[in-house]
Order: C-alpha cells, then structure tokens, then sequence
C-alpha cells in the first residue's frame, strides 16, 4: 500500500509539474529497504521543455575531461588550478588549442593578483574556454555576500576582456546544503561546478556519494549546465593499504550514475597523487572503457571564426614557446602572405619546427590547420 500510494503521489506530482511549469519527467528512482520494504529514498527527474543549450553543452551526453594527465585518451576539457600571483599558463593553454580541448582554469584569488591581465592575456585566444572563479572549499570562510559579490566583479571583467570565456561557478561537495546560498544569479554563470573527493575508508569501502550528484542535479538544472570533478582515492594512509579494485568500482559506479543525469554535462577527473589513476592496470582500463563510451565526449566545437586566431604575440612568449615546445600538424605554412613547404632548406614538420627558426608573430587558423607567419619588422 506504502508503494502504492508513493507512486500515486508521483503521477500526481508529474501532472502538475508538467502543467504549470511546463516542465516534462525524466524518470524516477526508488530505492527500498529490503526486509521491510520501506521507501528510504526517492529522486525524481525533470527534463525542461525546449530548454535552449549554454554556451558549449552537448545536445546529449557529457563532455570528457582530466586534471593531470590525459590517461591515453581524448578529452574536451583539461583542467588546471592557478594563483592569480602566478604567471599566466600560456604553453598549457597552447597544448590545449594543439589537442582540441578546453581549457578550465580555476583561479585562486590572490592579493597581488591581477585579475584584469589575466582576463587579458586568455582573452586574446578565439577558443572554448572555462574560467572557475573561487570555488567554495569545504572549509569555506567567507559569508554569501562576499562570495557573491567577488565572483559578480570577475564574471563582468571577463565579460569585458574575454567574453567568449564561460565562468563557472563551483563549490565542494561538502557545502552542498548550503551552497545555493551563495548562487551568484544566472546572468553571472554559464556553467556550475562540483567538486566531490571519494576517500577510501581503512577496509577497503568508500561512503556513498551518490545522493550529492543527484542532490546537485535537482537543485541546480534548471539553472545552467552541470559539471563534476571527481577523484577517488586508492590509497588509505590509515592502514597503508592500495584498493586499486574498489577504486575501479567505485569510479565506474560514478561514471554510470553520470550518465543517468540530464543536466550533467562535463565530467572531470582529478587524475594526482593517490586518486591517480596511471600506476594501476585496473584503474587504467577502467578510465579507458569510459573514454570509450559513447555518452562522453572527447571533443569540444571550436568557436567558428572567419579570421586567424591569435595565439601568441610577443619576442617573449616566443622564446618560451621554444624552451618548451608544442606539436600541431600542419597543412600549410604562410610567410608573409607566400606559400612554404621548406624552412631555411628544411622540411617543416610541425608549429614547433618553423617557430624554432623564425623571429615571427604566427597565427593558428584551427580550422585549416594552416600556419601563418608574419616575419618581424625589427
């Protein structure tokens, strides 16, 4: 009678739903506890009806991203945390457009930081891009105003120098009751992320995380796209034990439960220190069968562009780019307006390759995969 009634409540709930916010049901999910039978949870579903898509979200599917190395596999978002007092990551932001990924920066605020020359410098790359503005820590000090208010001022400079830039805003998962409190508005973010850190217990088991992801789909979307970055570790301190197997389960269990949210767009994994996933056979061929499935995506549209996209400018970037290095084949390559397969006498073979012999600004049109080069005045 109790699952009866339940689902009577459901239909009615769905009815109502759909008429007055126009809203259409998804699906419902019931869990019971098996001796008694009693409901002792309950999540349901709504898809919005003609919801137009965000700036970069999928019309299905997530897209696949990594924070520390790519594990093998094709990813449209790379991820990277940077102090605002620390130099701009231009090499990494580089690689990103040479991989057809999206770069997501999340900045940590500093006092001697400028958040305008930074706005600047990603500004200057026609490309996808995500910027997190201070997300919420789980230790998290700062009133709702506050927060408020500082993520408003950053989302305005870089709708000023780099609006092609999604800000997302983000929290952890352990501020998850209290994060709507701290919602910025919605002319303010494109996409929301969530960051949730799995811990191995000493015997092996993990607490399930779960009810967050769908506590965090349900309260957020119909608001913007969501994201989640993940990690889960395999190794406990506590017992100074390695659980590679239920890491694996655990990170597939993650990944499926993923795939059954609609707003759920991205998924990044933390792939460092001990929720690495490279030293272990089984987590490596864990991560390659979800690359491998086709909900996730490893691949993000460029921005379309009639005209060369900058990519680097000054003497001094140049000179880094060399010390460093990145590859990007190539079709063609242009000096001056002229045609060239040979570089002083050499075969080019890649971006690197010309730039190692030229003093030039250059220019990346992504879509012809063609260099052009415009030799130095000086």
């Amino acid at each position: 009678m109790r699952r009866f009634l339940t689902l009577f409540l459901v239909l009615l709930i769905l009815v109502a739903c759909g008429d007055a916010n126009d809203y259409t049901p998804a699906h419902a999910r019931f869990v019971y506890e098996e001796e008694t039978e009693e409901l002792i949870f309950f999540n349901l579903y709504f898809e919005i009806a003609n919801q137009p898509l965000a700036q970069h979200e999928p019309a299905a599917g997530a897209l696949l991203g990594i924070k520390g190395g790519n594990m093998g596999a094709d990813h449209a978002i790379t991820a990277r945390s940077v102090c605002l007092c620390e130099p701009f990551p231009l090499l990494w932001v580089v690689e990103n457009i040479a991989d057809s990924a999206a770069p997501l920066i999340t900045i940590i605020p500093c006092l001697r930081g400028d958040i305008v020359e930074f706005a600047r410098q990603i500004g200057i790359f026609n490309m996808p891009a995500f910027v997190q503005f201070a997300p919420l820590k789980a230790n998290n000090t700062l009133s709702p105003s506050a927060h408020i208010a500082a993520f408003r001022h950053a989302a305005a400079i870089f709708a000023i120098y780099a609006p092609h830039v999604v800000m997302v805003w983000g929290f952890d998962a352990k501020n998850i009751t209290t994060a709507s409190h701290f919602w910025p508005g919605a002319e303010y973010v494109g996409w929301i992320n969530m960051t949730m850190y799995n811990e191995v217990n000493p015997d092996g088991t993990f607490e399930d995380g779960m009810p967050s992801m769908e506590v965090f789909h349900n309260m957020f979307e119909d608001k913007a796209p969501m994201m989640l970055s993940v990690a889960v570790s395999h190794y406990c301190v506590a017992s100074n034990r390695h659980f590679p197997v239920q890491a694996a389960e655990k990170i597939s269990k993650i990944y499926a439960m993923a795939a059954t949210l609609p707003r759920l767009r991205a998924m990044i994994y933390h792939n460092h220190g001990a929720y690495g996933m490279a030293a272990s056979p089984i987590l490596r061929d864990t991560y390659a069968d979800i690359a491998a499935n086709p909900h996730f995506i490893g691949s993000i549209e460029p921005i379309p562009v009639d005209s060369y996209a900058t990519i680097l400018r000054s003497t001094g970037h140049r000179a880094v780019s060399r010390g460093h290095g990145f590859y990007i084949p190539l079709a063609a390559v242009s000096i001056n307006g002229a045609p060239q397969t040979m570089i002083n006498g050499e075969l080019y073979h890649n971006a690197y390759h010309v730039i190692s012999y030229l003093d030039a600004d250059f220019f990346i049109n992504m879509q012809a995969m063609s260099l052009v080069l415009q030799l130095s005045s000086q």
